[in-house]
């Protein structure tokens, strides 16, 4: 993973989770075994997501571990665009 797919992955989490791409950048780490970074929001009941390189994405609630997050992940589980329509 290099710094514009990085780059790529903040922009995606900064508009998906509703936050500053300074924020996003800052509250953010590479998970290289799932070629994604990992970004959360660090505030009670905030949410959490996967940004793959491909740009797909998972969600999950702050009740996740990262752990549960990641072997959803790894297992091919993504969340559907449209659900931030």
């Amino acid at each position: 993973m290099n710094d514009a797919e990085r780059e790529a992955s903040v922009a995606i989490a900064s508009r998906l989770l509703a936050m500053a791409e300074q924020d996003a950048r800052q509250y953010c780490r590479a998970v290289p075994e799932a070629e994604a970074y990992f970004f959360w929001q660090p505030v009670r009941g905030g949410g959490q997501l996967l940004v793959h390189r491909d740009g797909s994405v998972l969600f999950g609630a702050s009740v996740l571990t990262f752990e549960q997050m990641l072997d959803a992940f790894l297992a091919g589980r993504r969340t559907d665009p449209r659900a931030w329509d």
